[in-house]
């Protein structure tokens, strides 16, 4: 517990810092001295690139006293086609004395940097940070940053619904208070808040013991009783969000926002616009449902019946997942049978020395138009209408007409439906949070594949 208080007040004091500013560290840095600004980790790579100029040597200087702790060469110059620059690499991976250095080459240096056992610290809670001082429908009074809103959109509260279907009408009002906003604008979409809770969750998930209460220095009223860590706290205001955004069948809306962007000069409480509720959207349901899936594991042990709610949300979506189009056993067996049959046509005719002439080909082709005028005038009918679109279907799988290129918003999309699928070969909503579980970058490494 000492433990974590020290870290906590480091953290704070490096939080303080940084939003104080110390410019002096910084203002004779060169613009060609390209250092990890975030700081280096002992035991690890320490690498930085530098603008080639013609020295061939570096050093890394004391940021306080300015004495020299270690000197390097710099490795040939080599031309960067992305940055355009012709760039040196200072390689000083085997010093490991903790501490904040600059990389010095020449009379240039670079800005201030850290190397230590846990550098990451203070930017990772700075980053978790940022999705609480996010937070729309919530007084912000931060004294850490000195942030301080009134409650933003107040209106979401009554939302309203922007478009007409089968389960809402044009002007139906809805509580969609609560989430973060999007990054740089007010808008609230479901698609980037599935992403960014499931990852967040992932995180957790991987290394839980880093996560702990009091970590994030909520701002005073953000913070609720619970025994969830702050993290954990933090991502279920976002799930909270997600759950008033799902649909009466268990699809999703897609985004809460004004038909207006606002103006940087207005703050979240002087956006006074009419707020909408926009779309419904496919791929942004079974995000959500996958994020409902990896919560409903997490917290769990935390809070047996919130897991079982998440776990309900996310089978809500699967059952109205539009469903996968198989083609039927008999149908792929014909076609496979056709297959044999030609492969062994043109293998005979191959093997006697005696391919079928052109001529008897055009006669062949000709036989065929011919003995079925109904259905060839059918296809010229079809073919010959203005206006027709001709869509593939199992009878022209093999034709090797190319199907139009429709304008987005003509291009057709599988419907939800109110009934479990029950395609052979799917899988469950926890098979599918697995599967994020596994591709995503922030697992932890000993998960197997």
């Amino acid at each position: 517990m000492m433990v974590s208080r020290k870290l906590r007040w480091l953290v704070l004091s490096g939080i303080l810092l940084g939003t104080c500013g110390l410019p002096g560290f910084s203002e004779a840095a060169d613009a060609g001295m390209h250092v990890d600004q975030v700081g280096y980790l002992n035991g690890y790579s320490k690498t930085a690139m530098v603008t080639d100029t013609g020295d061939t040597d570096f050093s890394l200087v004391d940021a306080k006293t300015g004495q020299t702790v270690y000197e390097g060469k710099l490795s040939a110059a080599k031309k960067d086609a992305m940055s355009e620059e012709t760039l040196r690499k200072a390689d000083f991976s085997s010093f490991n004395k903790e501490g904040t250095y600059k990389l010095r080459v020449g009379s240039r240096e670079s800005y201030d940097f850290e190397i230590g056992d846990n550098v990451y610290a203070v930017p990772a809670v700075e980053t978790w940070r940022s999705y609480t001082l996010s937070r729309s429908n919530t007084p912000i009074d931060d004294p850490v940053t000195g942030l301080k809103v009134k409650e933003g959109h107040a209106q979401d509260r009554q939302a309203q619904v922007y478009f007409t279907d089968k389960l809402n009408k044009k002007g139906d009002r809805l509580d969609v208070s609560g989430g973060w906003y999007d990054a740089g604008d007010y808008g609230k979409y479901v698609t980037t808040a599935a992403i960014s809770s499931a990852e967040l969750l992932l995180a957790y998930e991987a290394n839980p013991s880093h996560f702990t209460r009091g970590q994030l220095f909520f701002p005073k009223g953000t913070q609720e009783e619970t025994k969830l860590p702050d993290a954990l706290q933090e991502v279920q205001f976002e799930l909270d969000w997600m759950r008033k955004m799902q649909r009466k069948d268990g699809s999703m809306f897609h985004k809460v926002a004004g038909l207006a962007w606002p103006g940087f000069d207005k703050s979240p409480d002087t956006d006074t616009q009419e707020r909408y509720i926009f779309g419904s959207c496919t791929s942004s349901a079974a995000m959500s449902g996958a994020s409902f899936a990896i919560a409903s594991r997490i917290y769990a042990p935390f809070d047996k019946a919130y897991g079982e709610t998440m776990r309900k949300s996310a089978e809500r979506i699967w059952g109205t997942s539009p469903r996968r189009r198989t083609p039927s056993t008999a149908s792929t067996k014909a076609r496979r049978v056709a297959r044999v049959r030609t492969t062994r046509a043109r293998t005979s005719r191959s093997a006697s020395g005696s391919p079928q002439s052109s001529s008897a080909r055009r006669a062949t082709r000709s036989t065929r138009s011919t003995s079925s005028p109904s259905r060839t005038a059918s296809r010229r009918s079809r073919a010959s209408s203005p206006g027709t679109t001709r869509w593939h279907s199992a009878s022209s799988l093999t034709s090797r007409r190319r199907m139009p290129t429709l304008p987005y918003r003509q291009r057709s999309r599988p419907p939800f439906s109110a009934t479990p699928m029950t395609s052979p070969g799917r899988s469950s909503p926890t098979a599918l949070a697995v599967r994020s579980q596994r591709t995503s970058t922030l697992g932890p490494a000993q998960r197997t594949r």
